[in-house]
């Protein structure tokens, strides 16, 4: 399983485009949605692949239908989401449905140039499961939380989780100290192990900038969140570009995994 897809170099030299076609996006305040951060990941992930189908399971507002639409114009789109009447910007010629992706027969949809987007706070695990069933190749999972932290089950979670699985009692109790509230999931090397067997490509698109911080109030560290490489320090980002500061705490380590 690799985990080069882009280079820092090539994300880069993308940024002065995504912040020309940033500015025009339909909401300036997407509170809840996607920020600049995974808005630039989202586009020039999609770019780079140039699907000619593509399958959003969590539109929210439709802010990422627009800009799934910037990268690949041609397109032709399902939009997957269950309250529909929260949905702002729709794109004239999609398919919109209120039915979850796995409810959807997929039959007539070119597996190998269709990208599946999810944005939709479910385990991962079933998603990928299924999206290897169907034979589909290209996937975005945008909300890729670390261990112990977000609401659903992600890739990144299960991968540290095997590889941490040595330490299953020190941090379990870590866990119970810092969330009393949450159960604590053990190791999971099954999963893993899935994804190590069934993906050519796994790969976090790395923050722009990143924080003293993460969203939760602790330390944005590589021992508690192991993070790709920043493109830029505070000190070094261009002042254009000041978004991704702003919003740095919104990244959740978003990814692409293409399957073999």
């Amino acid at each position: 399983m690799k985990t080069a897809f882009l280079s820092p170099e090539a994300i880069k030299a993308a940024l002065p485009e995504f912040l020309s076609l940033y500015e025009k996006r339909p909401f300036k305040q997407n509170d809840g949605g996607m920020g600049a951060p995974h808005l630039f990941a989202t586009w020039l992930l999609t770019k780079t692949i140039q699907p000619t189908h593509i399958i959003e399971s969590g539109v929210f507002r439709g802010q990422g239908t627009w800009m799934l639409n910037q990268a690949a114009p041609n397109a032709k789109f399902t939009c997957i989401d269950p309250d529909q009447e929260r949905i702002e910007f729709k794109l004239d010629d999609a398919k919109y449905s209120d039915v979850d992706f796995s409810q959807h027969n997929w039959d007539d949809c070119p597996k190998n140039e269709t990208l599946c987007f999810f944005d939709d706070h479910q385990d991962s695990i079933k998603r990928m499961r299924l999206l290897r069933s169907l034979g589909f190749k290209h996937a975005i999972y945008e909300d890729n939380y670390p261990l112990c932290e977000g609401d659903c089950y992600s890739p990144k979670q299960a991968l540290m989780r095997a590889e941490e699985s040595h330490s299953h009692p020190f941090r379990k109790w870590v866990h119970t100290l810092l969330h009393p509230k949450k159960e604590f999931i053990p190791p999971h090397e099954e999963d893993a192990h899935f994804l190590k067997q069934n993906l050519d490509i796994y790969f976090e698109f790395p923050p722009v900038v990143k924080t003293a911080q993460t969203r939760w109030n602790t330390p944005w560290t590589d021992k508690n969140y192991p993070t790709p490489t920043p493109l830029y320090t505070e000190a070094t980002l261009p002042s254009e570009a000041s978004a991704f500061l702003k919003e740095a705490q919104r990244y959740t380590w978003i990814c692409y995994m293409q399957f073999r």
